[in-house]
């Protein structure tokens, strides 16, 4: 709910009760929360007992003396907080500690980043994937630089003889091309490195000799799900084209 504060994670000594899950609606952590959600991000104090009667009675009922908390980021939205609170004696926090709360607070924004980034990069990649695999185009995605496939329809493999998620990771040209130890001569990369997202496709025609058909194959530099420039190759079946021409 808005303006709640949830307990989420929590490390105690012995003896200490844990507050885990705990919520706080507003007005509880009243100075607190003005203090974390302010510039400063930073709330310190060297004994509860001076704080207003509310939240020195959440803090001091479970024996806590003293508290320093720091808010948490998320881009330029502040999700949360972490702190220090020491159970035994009320205290003067040193810079020292400021800065090791500061640096593991820092640890923990990267991590909360990359795990949302990832989900996105999921979300993204399923989604093109549901897309990709009802098209009657064969679709998939390489590295610009290794060739490295990150998406392969299920059409595409099917047509390659065999499983999309087996063919992740491979270089497109061993999947593509049978008994090669190396990128296709005529491969259109070195050309589109230098072409960025939405410049015009290369458009050619290609007889593979793995699946014994002919495509009209378009090549195009997009931006994947996860912000990299990666190269879309689309084949068009056009063997019944070919035969009768």
């Amino acid at each position: 709910s808005p303006g709640m504060v949830r307990n989420t994670y929590e490390g105690c000594a012995a003896g200490v009760p844990p507050l885990m899950n705990a919520s706080f609606g507003p007005g509880e952590f009243s100075v607190t929360v003005d203090a974390l959600m302010s510039g400063g991000g930073v709330f310190v104090a060297d004994d509860v007992f001076r704080l207003p009667k509310r939240e020195r009675g959440i803090l001091a009922g479970r024996g806590v003396r003293a508290a320093a908390m720091l808010s948490l980021h998320n881009s330029d939205r502040r999700f949360g907080f972490m702190g220090f609170e020491d159970c035994g004696k009320t205290r003067e926090w040193s810079v020292r500690e400021i800065g090791a709360l500061q640096s593991a607070a820092a640890v923990v924004e990267s991590l909360v980043n990359r795990r949302n980034l990832e989900r996105q990069a999921r979300r993204g990649g399923d989604i093109f994937g549901a897309v990709a695999d009802n098209l009657d185009e064969l679709v998939y995605i390489s590295d610009l630089e290794t060739y490295e496939l990150r998406f392969v329809s299920r059409s595409l493999a099917q047509a390659m003889g065999d499983d999309a998620e087996a063919l992740l990771g491979r270089p497109c040209w061993s999947v593509l091309h049978r008994d090669q130890s190396g990128p296709c001569p005529f491969c259109p990369l070195p050309r589109l490195r230098d072409a960025g997202p939405g410049s015009e496709a290369y458009v050619w025609e290609l007889h593979n000799g793995v699946s014994g058909k002919w495509y009209m194959v378009k090549d195009s530099v997009i931006d994947w799900v996860d912000g990299d420039r990666v190269h879309r190759g689309t084949l068009v079946d056009i063997t019944y084209r070919q035969q009768y021409e």
